[in-house]
């Protein structure tokens, strides 16, 4: 799992437009072969995303992971439920460490300050 969730998405979904490999490895600074891994790896999340807005400060990966686990597309109003179904996230395979890191500091940033 990268530590860059959102970079990987943007590749990903840039190279599944049609941008050029020698390009995209020049935005980012990164060889062409790692560009193409992570395309390969990440083409999924394109799919699956399908154009839904991402809430912001949520990445994509964490997202859909959400959607897998609890069947659910985040979204801002629906930010309490997902905080009271965390432990089903957890719980599920898509539950791993950083992606409920993510979510905690996703819903930290919902709260009234």
């Amino acid at each position: 799992m990268s530590n860059n969730p959102d970079r990987d998405y943007d590749i990903a979904a840039a190279f599944a437009d049609g941008t050029k490999l020698i390009s995209l490895a020049e935005t980012h600074g990164l060889k062409p072969s790692r560009i193409r891994e992570i395309a390969r790896d990440n083409v999924w999340l394109v799919h699956q995303r399908d154009a839904r807005p991402v809430p912001p400060g949520l990445p994509v990966r964490t997202a859909v992971a959400i959607e897998n686990s609890i069947g659910i597309w985040p979204t801002v109003e629906l930010g309490p439920e997902i905080a009271i179904r965390r432990i089903e996230i957890l719980r599920s395979s898509a539950g791993r460490r950083a992606i409920m890191g993510e979510i905690d500091r996703w819903l930290k940033g919902l709260r009234p300050q």
